[in-house]
């Protein structure tokens, strides 16, 4: 069994009625996993939910499925190589993998469900979402998306979804495989956007006026 078959059956073996998304609103990272072991946040990203949000309960603490059940408290973070590859992968069973689809439509359901909800894509996060939200019910006037750098095989419908689209000037990644017209441009390359000030004060604004 290839280990995305093996990240697959884990996702399958989930209850999801341990989902994290139990309060009326919540904020959220979601992107492509390059460890397909756990789903916990990097340092990366929780010190920019603890700098964006302070004490906010609001933000979930670990990234998709947002299940209790795929907790790790011993979590290991791949090499910049390894990762690259298994985002790579990622991106092709999100895109072509239906049994995939289907485990991303349920443990997201529940988190559309909630009555407010802020997602912060990264890179092919934004792929996962434009492959399964036509197929949510979701409440889209309340529904904010904020992506960092993205990386999407289709484009999000922005007069449906309300979305903002950041990238790097050096970001070559988001530049050449997206499609996505930025509304803001930043400079960054693909891997720095969560240290930048710059986003961080894009975020922060755009945070306050929602």
């Amino acid at each position: 069994m290839s280990e995305f078959q093996q990240y697959l059956s884990k996702l399958q073996r989930l209850d999801e009625r341990e989902t994290m998304a139990t309060r009326k609103k919540v904020v959220l990272f979601i992107s492509g996993s390059s460890h397909f072991d756990h789903a916990e946040l990097s340092e990366h990203q929780q010190s920019f939910f603890s700098w964006s949000l302070g004490e906010s309960s609001d933000w979930l603490a670990m990234n998709f499925p947002y299940n209790y059940g795929f907790a790790n408290d011993q979590p290991v973070f791949p090499s910049l190589l390894k990762a690259s590859w298994r985002n790579c992968l990622y991106f092709f069973h999100t895109c072509w993998n239906k049994d995939f689809q289907r485990e991303m439509i349920r443990h997201l359901t529940p988190i559309f469900q909630c009555e407010e909800v802020m997602v912060i894509s990264q890179s092919s996060g934004l792929n996962m979402l434009t492959a399964v939200l036509p197929k949510l019910n979701c409440q889209y006037k309340k529904l904010k998306i904020i992506a960092l750098g993205p990386v999407s095989l289709k484009k999000i419908n922005r007069e449906k979804y309300d979305c903002i689209v950041i990238k790097g000037k050096r970001d070559i990644y988001s530049r050449v495989l997206d499609r996505h017209s930025p509304d803001h441009l930043v400079a960054t390359t693909h891997f720095d956007y969560l240290m930048s000030s710059e986003v961080r004060k894009i975020v922060n604004d755009y945070i306050q006026k929602n």
